[in-house]
């Protein structure tokens, strides 16, 4: 048991260089033992014995230690808000998503898959996101496996700017945007806000965002980035499902404002 304690602060540790405490804080909840370590009943220990297989699991296949950083940061940040949710009254889902009598679960498999995705990407700053995607769906059984796999491969294809340009496009905006498109601008746009529009238009082109002129109940099409409109647009249906899983209404506000300040 003392060289699986062993294993498992050598594998988070390292993500205290994105989290800070948070990762000494998981490290105490593991090693605590499965009985108890979480408050909430018959959930804790089934948790934490996720978690510590999880860790160890990956121990063995995590060689570079850039990434320990994001996959221990990631697997610590899951853990200890899960702790804290339970804690504060909240009940973790009651389907099948934690049962693993009889084979791997859900839950198994969703966790490698948000510390492995987290793990190699090189944008540190997304590794709380990729935690959030486990976190929120310890709690909300309207996400099925199969849907969090499919937010999992667009969360990994998105860079941390496109996160919060799903965030900044909420309804209401929590910033106020360009009223305009940029037909007509041509050369005078901005030198960075050219890649943040081709980063919208990425968006667009994955039905995470559309274009609503307000009092409109169709969507504006865009053809080029030229016809982005910035204070008209919008998640879609599946941009909300995203925001919610990875709670990007969390994000850092100075870099909201940093992305906003091109987009005026």
């Amino acid at each position: 048991m003392s060289e699986e304690k062993d294993k498992i602060k050598e594998f988070i540790e390292p993500g205290s260089e994105i989290i800070g405490g948070v990762a000494g804080s998981a490290i105490g909840l593991l090693s605590a033992g499965l009985a108890g370590a979480i408050v909430g009943g018959a959930a804790g220990p089934i948790i934490t014995r996720i978690f510590r297989r999880t860790c160890l699991d990956l121990y063995q296949r995590v060689t570079g230690y850039r990434e320990k950083v994001r996959g221990g940061a990631t697997a610590a940040y899951a853990l200890v808000n899960i702790s804290e949710r339970i804690k504060n009254g909240e009940s973790v889902r009651d389907d099948n998503f934690f049962d693993s009598e009889t084979r791997r679960s859900s839950a198994d498999e969703i966790l490698e898959g948000v510390i492995i995705k987290s793990r190699n990407d090189h944008e540190e700053k997304k590794a709380k996101f990729y935690a959030n995607i486990f976190t929120t769906s310890a709690f909300d059984k309207r996400f099925t496996p199969e849907s969090i796999n499919h937010a999992l491969v667009i969360a990994q294809r998105l860079t941390y700017r496109q996160l919060c340009l799903l965030h900044l496009f909420s309804e209401p905006q929590p910033i106020q945007l360009r009223n305009q498109d940029y037909c007509g601008v041509g050369q005078n746009v901005g030198w960075e806000t050219v890649p943040i529009l081709a980063e919208i238009m990425d968006l667009y082109s994955a039905s995470l965002l559309r274009c609503l002129e307000p009092g409109a109940s169709t969507g504006r099409a865009l053809i080029g980035m030229s016809d982005i409109y910035p204070a008209w647009m919008r998640r879609t249906s599946v941009g909300n499902r995203l925001h919610h899983l990875m709670q990007l209404q969390t994000l850092q506000k100075d870099d909201l404002i940093n992305i906003a300040k091109s987009l005026l």
